[in-house]
């Protein structure tokens, strides 16, 4: 697949074989594969030869048009994903884990009135936990609601200690670095139901979940943290993500193939813009895809792969059996859509084209999701864009080298050669 190709149309579809008229010949973008150049310097019969010649032309090794799931947006994409994970998601912690802990902590937050300011503190946050290292949840509350919550009988032990105590000495020391910690917050039930979901295989998880209210400002109101997000601000933060680092990508390309020449019309800055907003939807469906399949590939197999190779392995596998995933499932579904004639009379070349532009869609996002993820873990704090560079890269060459092996081919000749044996059955 050549880059200069993949976001030369306006709408990113196969044109119609169809020669187009006379009259409009002139105002229409270049075919995806005419080159820019050629198309401004050709007459109007020459463009009509192009047009017809592209039309005609064989589809290659199941090339993909226009900002759809190209190579460059799905590896940029998955890389972006994949070292924004390593960011997000405490140490140690799965993805699906890191969910069942979100939910039981802003549940109790949401219950006893404290807010949704939760994040991750400690080693799992600086990413340089143990695997013995004690998980720090801190439910942030500003001062005032941290005198409230410290002089509520029904929120805390510490409203009414008797004098000279320990307690009334635990109430001045929580006072004076800004901190509750479970026992005196009533919250040790939550801490026990975190711990016990998400260490279930390692001894004293009942100690090593330590959940505080703890004061903004205070002592241990310190970086770095993780926020701890709902289900819903997770998806619609990858979703936008998605949108950005996609429609980037897809926007700086077609911009580089519109200016090969030095020269940017009023159309070609419009099918840049195009450009750009297709590449975003395909990003944000991919990432939205994405977030989901990888807690499905943890809920089918996570347990099965810790037990063998542990928890960094389950972690890994599931992200990036995830992001193939989705690759797989975005690369079928614009070839599906790219050869939806073929499709409708049964064709079997058609569907042997859209499992080899499955497979390979599916192998570029993997390869993306692994250097994103490589990068990530050499260089803790790495954002999107490095993750969205590096998987870039390792997605086109996966896209190149899986292309240059013939696999989509093989791929779809395999499958075309099924499809038409399975039909020979009921001639």
């Amino acid at each position: 697949m050549q880059i200069e190709s993949a976001q030369t149309s306006s709408r990113g579809t196969v044109h119609s074989s169809n020669p187009p008229n006379a009259d409009d010949v002139m105002s229409r973008p270049a075919p995806a594969h005419v080159d820019r150049l050629h198309w401004k310097l050709a007459d109007t019969d020459e463009r009509r030869q192009l047009v017809q010649g592209a039309a005609e032309q064989p589809r290659e090794n199941g090339e993909l048009e226009a900002g759809g799931a190209s190579p460059l947006i799905l590896g940029g994409m998955a890389g972006a994903r994949a070292a924004d994970r390593l960011n997000t998601t405490p140490q140690g912690l799965t993805d699906r884990q890191f969910d069942g802990v979100a939910r039981k902590v802003r549940d109790a937050a949401q219950q006893r009135g404290l807010g949704s300011d939760i994040v991750v503190q400690g080693s799992r946050a600086a990413r340089t936990a143990k695997p013995s290292s004690d998980i720090d949840l801190a439910i942030r509350v500003s001062p005032q609601e941290f005198d409230r919550f410290i002089n509520s009988k029904a929120q805390s032990t510490l409203s009414s200690p008797n004098p000279g105590s320990n307690l009334e000495k635990t109430r001045v020391r929580a006072n004076e670095v800004g901190l509750v910690q479970a026992g005196e917050a009533r919250l040790s039930s939550t801490a026990k139901a975190i711990g016990s979901d998400i260490l279930q295989t390692q001894p004293a998880v009942n100690e090593r979940v330590d959940l505080s209210v703890v004061r903004r400002g205070g002592l241990f109101d310190t970086s770095p943290t993780m926020d701890v997000p709902s289900a819903r601000v997770a998806t619609a933060r990858a979703a936008g993500q998605g949108a950005l680092v996609a429609g980037a990508i897809g926007g700086a390309v077609s911009a580089a193939n519109a200016l090969r020449d030095r020269t940017l019309t009023g159309a070609e800055a419009r099918d840049v813009l195009t450009e750009s907003a297709h590449a975003a939807a395909v990003g944000t469906t991919y990432a939205v895809t994405e977030n989901g399949l990888v807690r499905a590939a943890d809920r089918a197999a996570g347990s099965a792969i810790e037990r063998g190779l542990g928890n960094g392995a389950r972690v890994a596998g599931t992200r990036l059996a995830g992001a193939g995933a989705a690759g797989a499932v975005i690369g079928a579904g614009i070839s599906i859509y790219e050869n939806r004639d073929g499709l409708a009379r049964g064709d079997s070349k058609a569907i042997g084209n859209v499992a080899g532009d499955a497979v390979v869609a599916g192998g570029s996002a993997l390869a993306g999701a692994a250097a994103g993820a490589a990068i990530g873990s050499i260089v803790p704090g790495v954002g999107t864009v490095i993750g969205a560079g590096v998987g870039l890269v390792g997605g086109y060459l996966a896209d190149q080298a899986l292309r240059a092996g013939g696999v989509d081919k093989l791929v779809g000749s395999a499958v075309s050669s099924a499809v038409d044996a399975i039909k020979g059955w009921f001639r």
